[in-house]
């Protein structure tokens, strides 16, 4: 074999290993701040799916064609959702009662009585 083809062949080595190995090292810096910074803005998941929150009406406002409520919870936690106008009109401030959420989403709030 002669120097020069063995000089090919261990360039075309490195070769294969530097796209192989610095390649793919580019694509994971690159979308690991990208994920991170994905994560950072989902909102919070609150409690599982279906699970009764304990909470008190702090506030009512509405935003456009939206009607937010702002349920707080007894540690002072406070979760703004959005809520169909029929549940939204029968709130008033300080009402405590049960909120159900799916994917921190509303899916209903039954009132207790004080």
């Amino acid at each position: 074999m002669e120097p020069s083809s063995s000089l090919g062949v261990l360039s075309l080595i490195l070769w294969i290993l530097l796209f192989a190995v610095a390649i793919p090292g580019v694509i994971a810096l690159l979308l690991i701040p990208l994920i991170r910074m994905y994560q950072k803005r989902r909102p919070p998941r609150i409690a599982p799916d279906d699970t009764p929150l304990e909470v008190t009406v702090a506030s009512l406002r509405e935003d456009g064609e939206k009607q937010l409520v702002t349920f707080r919870d007894p540690n002072g936690f406070d979760l703004e959702i959005e809520v169909p106008a029929a549940v939204y009109g029968a709130l008033s401030e300080g009402d405590p009662g049960v909120l159900i959420l799916s994917r921190n989403e509303f899916v209903s709030f039954e009132k207790k009585d004080t």
